[in-house]
């Protein structure tokens, strides 16, 4: 990563950004936000020796609390072995350089102590405008298998000692299923039954359609609708990898459609999924490009010198709001949000 030389201003706003996290990080994070957290300091040491220093201020304020309890109540045996004469004057030394110490730790403290105090109440009152968008959520089963939830999915699980089930009640959602021929793993969406063991493979449901795509192993397709199963057993429709298949949810009789897919259809219609992007003395316009094609939130750079910087950096494809922060404290560029639900960017020499 190349050096950056920082101005004061920009360096307040690393300062400012790491005293938010000491203070958020105190109120409890969630693992979405100790995902954040640790992408935000890996994106320079900058960040890391900010952190690190607001993180020892904090800590300081726990220490201050405990400063009366934390000089000697009990005598101190070596004082006792002093005459009349000398132990006075000890005591006496000895209590205004520890009254002088607590004033000056006071003195400093309250300062940092007002800026916590400010940071903590933006923390309460602000509307985040740099939390754009959900993060992608990863839940792994206690069997092994991971379901990562495209936004605004939802899911329920129900595992007995005979089957792992989950429903699909909305969404999009990527299962990778640790195999287990013993426990058929058997996802439900809309009255369609899909059964797998030891496979990858992507679901994505609305009022009117099922669409499912396998990435690997094999997939089972089948209605569960009992009344037009009639308790007959019900026929499967065999997915293997790089095949599709819609089914019409408001149909009368349950039609499969089965596609075959080339392989960059398949990344194309996965490219929601997240990934870590490495960039390395890349300029903002190609970054922003990137980060457009995987979500669905969009930025557009309206100020030509501020597409024009260069960045070296790593971040996961889904986090919008550390890249923002990211560009916001190190390099002055400034997110707004458009009418439209874009996030315009532009340098701080426009504000």
């Amino acid at each position: 990563m190349s050096e950056i030389k920082l101005t004061q201003r920009e360096i307040q706003k690393i300062e400012d950004i790491a005293v938010d996290w000491v203070v958020r990080e105190d109120n409890g994070l969630s693992p979405s936000e100790e995902k954040e957290l640790q992408e935000w300091l890996l994106g320079s040491e900058v960040h890391r020796q900010a952190y690190d220093e607001q993180r020892w201020n904090w800590g300081e304020f726990d220490r201050l609390a405990g400063l009366h309890t934390s000089y000697g109540s009990s005598e101190d045996p070596h004082l006792l072995i002093n005459d009349r004469k000398t132990k006075a004057p000890f005591y006496v030394n000895v209590w205004w350089q520890v009254l002088g110490g607590v004033a000056a730790v006071v003195t400093i403290s309250f300062s940092l102590f007002d800026r916590f105090l400010d940071h903590k109440h933006e923390i309460e009152e602000r509307n985040y405008a740099e939390v754009i968008v959900d993060r992608i959520d990863t839940q792994e089963l206690n069997d092994g298998s991971t379901i990562q939830l495209n936004r605004g999915a939802e899911i329920q699980v129900a595992f007995s000692e005979s089957e792992r089930s989950v429903s699909l009640k909305a969404g999009e959602a990527n299962f990778v299923v640790e195999k287990d021929e013993s426990r058929p793993f058997i996802v439900e969406v809309s009255g369609v039954r899909l059964r797998a063991v030891g496979t990858e493979f992507n679901v994505r449901v609305d009022q009117t359609s099922l669409d499912v795509i396998v990435t690997e192993g094999v997939v089972a397709v089948s209605s569960k609708n009992e009344e037009f199963l009639q308790g007959r057993q019900a026929t499967e429709t065999y997915l293997e990898v790089n095949q599709r298949v819609f089914v019409d949810l408001e149909a009368d009789v349950f039609d499969p459609k089965i596609q075959f897919l080339d392989e960059e259809i398949v990344q194309q219609e996965l490219i929601w999924k997240p990934v870590l992007i490495d960039f390395e003395d890349v300029p903002l316009t190609q970054i922003i490009d990137e980060f457009n094609r995987r979500n669905p939130v969009k930025m557009v750079v309206i100020d030509g010198s501020a597409g024009d910087v260069r960045i070296s950096s790593m971040f996961w494809s889904d986090n919008l709001n550390g890249f923002i922060r990211l560009l916001e404290s190190n390099f002055d560029i400034r997110a707004e949000w458009g009418e439209d639900g874009s996030i315009y960017l532009l340098s701080g020499s426009h504000l």
